[in-house]
């Protein structure tokens, strides 16, 4: 298959994980990749609108992956997600479970999500058009979820973080959204070694 265009969209506003985020980026396998990134640190931050004001940007045939600043993503993220998209015929797709490293006390836990369609918003690629179709709603938090319910949840796919993990997010006191509950339990001591080991270069 060809490798279309993957615009990464990167919103931050804590500049000590910007460098880590540039980091991962140039550290993708795949090539074909653009790179878009807004200082959101001194301005009132509206997820839905900062994600709408850079896509709209990005050329019409390209793919849009959620390049957060605060986490990290393996090298082959983006090769990976490419091919899943490509072969799955999903409008959306992205990881359901991911494990999440406290920055405050070095505690890592691993989120599970029951709905084999939903993924988490960090971790989303999906074609400009069903963002044409369904642009973000211009909220103070969970646009992420309310884009994949307006697109249909099943045209999300997903798969797992694990083995790897693919993506690792950080907990810390500027998130944008709360972390924590039912859903989070504690990592095993080898997935705890293996995010150690993920983040120590960024």
């Amino acid at each position: 298959m060809d490798e279309p265009l993957v615009c990464c969209i990167l919103p931050y506003h804590v500049p000590d994980y910007y460098q880590g985020a540039q980091t991962c980026f140039h550290s993708q396998t795949y090539q074909n990749k653009h790179l878009i990134w807004v200082d959101t640190s001194g301005s009132p931050r509206i997820p839905g609108l900062v994600r709408n004001n850079l896509i709209a940007g990005t050329p019409r045939d390209c793919l849009i992956a959620h390049w957060d600043h605060d986490d990290w993503s393996c090298p082959t993220r983006l090769a990976e997600q490419v091919a899943f998209i490509q072969s799955s015929g999903a409008s959306i797709v992205g990881y359901r479970d991911m494990p999440f490293y406290d920055v405050r006390t070095q505690r890592v836990t691993f989120y599970r999500q029951p709905n084999q369609h939903y993924a988490l918003g960090t971790s989303l690629m999906y074609w400009r058009s069903v963002w044409e179709q369904h642009p973000f709603i211009e909220t103070l938090g969970d646009e992420d979820s309310k884009f994949e319910h307006a697109v249909g949840f099943d045209k999300v796919a997903t798969e797992s973080t694990l083995p790897g993990p693919r993506m690792v997010a950080r907990i810390h006191a500027g998130n944008t959204s709360p972390k924590g509950g039912a859903r989070y339990e504690k990592a095993t001591p080898e997935l705890h070694a293996a995010v150690i080991s993920c983040l120590a270069p960024c």
